[in-house]
């Protein structure tokens, strides 16, 4: 078999467990905590030393073509400022920002391996964030995918919101590109 070498890692699951918050759980606040949360990473360098640069998501949900959910991709630097009163050992500032925050309207393109009654979206709206983001957005049902800059993360964050959407719940696939 002939190979095709890329820095691109496989796809995994955002949440390891579908998300059915009916609105978005992170205020975009930073804390002297390391969040914790589902949904937020480390960004390791890649096998060849390198750190990625870009993100690709694939949203998806279980509901029914044309339901809607939200998504919010944040990204998260790590400042140094030194210990404070409140907690004296941890010199940590975790600083988020937006990457992207988008609007989803489910396809009928089945999922069905992932989880029972499955879809992948076919629309996504850009909301707010990196207006640079690339957007595949067919609403033809085949899969809606968005590539968006790390901006220099070390972590990242994935929330999502049923807002009065009529989603089930959502989750997506989620890649690094270097």
């Amino acid at each position: 078999m002939n190979v095709f070498h890329s820095t691109c890692n496989d796809p995994e699951k955002a949440l390891a467990t579908n998300s059915t918050a009916s609105s978005f759980a992170f205020d975009g606040a930073p804390t002297r905590t390391l969040p914790t949360r589902a949904g937020f990473y480390e960004i390791a360098r890649g096998d060849n030393g390198v750190v990625p640069s870009l993100i690709g998501v694939k949203p998806y949900a279980v509901a029914s073509d044309n339901h809607t959910f939200s998504m919010r991709v944040w990204g998260w630097q790590r400042l140094q400022i030194g210990a404070s009163a409140t907690t004296p050992g941890n010199p940590w500032y975790y600083v988020p920002h937006l990457l992207i925050e988008v609007d989803l309207v489910v396809g009928n393109i089945a999922a069905t391996d992932l989880a029972a009654n499955t879809k992948f979206c076919d629309t996504i709206t850009f909301v707010a964030g990196d207006e640079t983001a690339r957007i595949v957005s067919t609403e033809n049902d085949t899969i809606a995918h968005f590539l968006v800059d790390l901006s220099g993360s070390r972590y990242v964050e994935f929330d999502f919101s049923l807002d009065s959407g009529s989603a089930t719940s959502m989750n997506a696939l989620r890649w690094l590109l270097s």
